[in-house]
Order: structure tokens, then sequence, then C-alpha cells
């Protein structure tokens, strides 16, 4: 199956995906509920809420910028905004070649692609940790009601899902990546291609292991807590733009700017229809407010960001120069 094919049947099943999920999300909505609901929105908190989500991505590049300079201490910081922005543009439409896209729109000489693509991956990485260490912050601190929750509606789902031939090929997997590393670098002095894609996985794993190069790991710390008191934030805003949810607080938003970024985990453009309904579950479920109020909450949050970022990623694209490389 050629490249080309097997990326029009990715972004095929992630369409599919997010239409299933926001139908759940949308369906059997009173949508006078919803309307009455928009009506009486405080839109000022809304704005706040866009203040806080570019406040999150500028401290985001910077951490970002920490993480690179001991590949390349003269990137710009321009240059890294306009990447991180054209990669949140492409996230919108086709989520998996996102990242490709801003290491691409990122590397040069001095930034080698194949080491930028190790920085996004251990990025990555960090940011899972962090919101798995908020969920078990936020059970702790909320205890009885959140824990319940997570297990019914998050974990019992997954552990419903991972069967033992899921495992198998799992295992199969890791496997055939060793394997395939291993023949590699047998073989890396004995033909060009191999000698190629030996540099591509050296390459990875510098930029993986940049996060312990970096000099300054304080700041890289206070960076994080700052993005992630960013969303909270955001989600703070718009509880207070929603007459029925300005009396849920700080660690509530929390929490569910935490279960956004998990809904994240699914494939689907731009998160659309997961975050939805995964949200309105949590807000529907935990905090017993109408099903319509959460969707009006995960629209206010969601669609008002997607719009930021397709403005923001428009207005970098047309200001970059650079080729984009995949």
């Amino acid at each position: 199956m050629s490249k080309r094919v097997l990326n029009i049947l990715k972004y095929v099943f992630a369409t599919c995906l997010a239409i299933v999920l926001i139908y759940l999300a949308f369906r059997g909505i009173d949508w006078s509920v919803f309307m009455e609901g928009l009506y009486e929105t405080k839109w000022i908190f809304v704005v706040f809420s866009l203040g806080f989500a570019i406040l999150a991505l500028v401290i985001r590049n910077e951490r970002w910028r920490l993480i690179l300079k001991p590949i390349n201490p003269q990137i710009k910081r321009i240059a890294m905004w306009d990447a991180s922005n054209i990669g949140n543009l492409v996230s919108l439409g086709v989520p998996w070649i996102s990242f490709l896209v801003r290491c691409g729109a990122i590397s040069d000489k001095k930034t080698p692609y194949e080491k930028v693509v190790g920085t996004i991956i251990m990025e990555k990485a960090w940011d899972m940790l962090t919101v798995l260490s908020l969920m078990v912050i936020t059970i702790i601190i909320k205890s009885d009601e959140i824990a319940q929750w997570f297990v019914e509606n998050i974990a019992k789902r997954i552990a419903g899902r991972i069967s033992t031939n899921i495992i198998v090929i799992g295992i199969i997997l890791l496997v055939a990546v060793t394997a395939f590393i291993v023949v590699t670098y047998i073989f890396k002095n004995r033909h060009p291609a191999f000698k190629k894609m030996a540099g591509w996985i050296d390459g990875t794993l510098e930029g993986f292991k940049s996060l312990g190069k970096v000099k300054y790991k304080t700041p890289f710390i206070l960076y994080t807590i700052i993005v992630w008191l960013s969303y909270a934030m955001m989600c703070y805003s718009i509880f207070k733009a929603i007459p029925s949810l300005e009396h849920l607080d700080i660690t509530d938003a929390l929490f569910i700017s935490t279960v956004g970024n998990l809904s994240s985990l699914l494939p689907a453009p731009g998160g659309f229809g997961a975050y939805h309904y995964f949200v309105a579950l949590a807000l529907s479920h935990l905090y017993g407010t109408s099903w319509e109020i959460g969707i009006l909450f995960a629209t206010l949050t969601h669609e008002t960001r997607s719009l930021m970022l397709a403005v923001l990623g428009a207005i970098s694209l047309i200001r970059s120069q650079k080729r984009i490389k995949l």
C-alpha cells in the first residue's frame, strides 16, 4: 500500500471518528436551552479565555526553545512561533502530520529535521506525564466524586478495549522495531540506505535526549506550570462566562482542562467531537449540569480557540518564507 493511499485512509478514518463523536455529543440537544445559554453568555470572559490561550502558546514556545537551544543556540523565537502556529493550523485538519509540518517549518542546516522530531517526541512524552500527574492531583483534591467518574468513564473503557490480541500485537510491534534498529546499525557501514536510517535514528535520539541537556531546568518546569495554569484559567474564564457554571472553582477548571487534553489522544481532526463529548460528559455526570450547558461550554472553549489557531496559523504561513518539508 502506497504512502499516499495510507494517508488518505488515515484522514478518512479520522474524519469518520470526528463525525461519530460529534453525533454522540450533539444528538438529543434541546437547542432552545442551548441558545438561551448562549444568549446569557458573558462574552468578556470568553475574551479572557482567549488571552490565556495565547499566553499558553507563547510559554509553550519558550519551553520548546529551551529544548532546542542545545541543538541550535541561535534559534529564533519568531521562526519557532511561526512553526508552532503552522503546525497547529494543520492539526485542525490532519492531526497525524501536524508535528512533521512543525518540524519541517523550523529545521535547517543548524537545526536538523530528525533532531527536531526528537524534541517534539520528548515534549509530547513530558506533556503526557504532566496530564497524568494533574489527573492524580485533581482526583486527590476532589477525592471520591472524580475518582469514581474517572474509573467508570475512562479507566474501565480503556481496560475494556485492551484484549489479549492487542497486547500480542503490541509485543510484536516492539520486537519488530527493536529488530529493525539492530539490523540498521549492523548494516549501516555496508549500504548507504542503512547508513542514512541510522543517522535518522541517532538524530531522533539526540533530540529526545535534549531535555537532559537543557541548561535552565528550573525555567523549563516553571514554563510547564504556567502552561497548565493557563489551560485551567481558560476553562475557569468560560465557567465565569456561563451563569450556571460560575460557581465552579479553579480545581474544577484544572480537572476539566485535563479531561479535554486526554480527549486529544483520539485522532479526530482538531479534537472536534472528542473534546465536546468527554467534557460535556464530565460536566453532566460530575457537576449535574445539563448536557446542553456542557456542550455550550465545550463549544465556547474549543471553537473560539480553534478559530484563534486558524487565524494565527494563517498569519504565520503567509509570513514564513520557509519551505515546509515532510
